[in-house]
């Protein structure tokens, strides 16, 4: 069983980094222009590269 302050980093970072990547990859899904496009795309990635972070040092 996790460590109650465990639980709460794992809540923590679905609500500010899943939902976010989440967030740009459905607004470049919908932009027209590939440079913007290419952005939010790589915003979603930053948030996903993180997210995975977190999972590696969190065990």
């Amino acid at each position: 069983m996790l460590p109650l302050a465990q639980i709460h980093l794992i809540n923590f970072i679905r609500i500010y980094e899943v939902a976010p990547a989440k967030t740009y990859r459905d607004l470049a899904e919908r932009e027209r222009d590939e440079k913007r496009q290419g952005v939010l795309l790589r915003m979603a990635e930053a948030f996903g590269d993180d997210l995975d972070r977190h999972h590696r040092v969190g065990g």
